[in-house]
């Protein structure tokens, strides 16, 4: 019998036992793919998290489909996404070998500096203690720092957070309980934003001080 003369073009493809053809190299399962495995923003959308935004502020189901809750919660969810993927870096990062950092940071001990003075090491300590408090002393942010350490459980702690939303002097402190729907507001941007942690407990006492403020504000 003759033999099976290959087919031109080089070798044909190969086939396995079952006469199936087999092909070349490690085909990669599409669920392996790094695209596949970032978390989407999909998963904070959830409908309990939305029921959470509707209980808490129920004068957004006055809208149509409470679109507002729905549009929070996607922004919401988005931030979370971009912090996870930010935890993920950080932590990547803290693997690194602290043996490589030193090396790296090994000229730069070497260089001799000149011994700062007395009164300069006192200037970048006031200066230190300043910003860790919120500011220098004086300054605009103090009455908010005040009003959060008068709370029935001293909050000077989120100063930081009472920045970022806007609050950073008196005038706008005693705005917020001028503005229609103060409750929900803060609620929403201070306890559902999970950057500030912000427990139910310390939430009482902080509704509690804007309440006693709005008092005095008075009708």
């Amino acid at each position: 019998m003759a033999a099976r003369l290959p087919q031109k073009g080089g070798a044909g493809p190969r086939t396995d036992q079952n006469g199936q053809e087999r092909r070349r190299g490690r085909r990669r399962d599409r669920s392996e793919h790094p695209a596949r495995r970032l978390v989407t923003w999909d998963k904070w959308r959830t409908p309990a998290r939305l029921d959470l935004v509707n209980k808490a502020l129920p004068i957004l189901q006055k809208y149509d489909q409470s679109w507002p809750a729905s549009a929070y919660v996607r922004i919401w969810s988005k931030r979370q996404v971009k912090l996870e993927g930010l935890r993920k870096t950080r932590a990547r990062a803290s693997e690194i070998p602290l043996s490589r950092v030193a090396k790296k940071t090994q000229g730069n001990t070497d260089s001799k500096q000149k011994p700062q003075s007395s009164e300069s090491r006192r200037r970048t300590t006031s200066a230190a203690a300043a910003a860790a408090d919120g500011g220098a002393p004086g300054d605009s942010i103090a009455p908010v720092r005040e009003f959060l350490r008068s709370l029935t459980q001293p909050l000077d702690a989120l100063l930081p957070a009472f920045r970022a939303i806007g609050i950073r002097d008196a005038a706008s402190l005693r705005s917020v309980v001028r503005m229609e729907g103060w409750y929900q507001w803060l609620y929403m941007v201070l306890v559902m934003d999970q950057r500030w942690e912000v427990t139910e407990l310390q939430w009482k006492h902080v509704a509690d001080g804007f309440k006693r403020l709005a008092a005095e504000e008075g009708p």
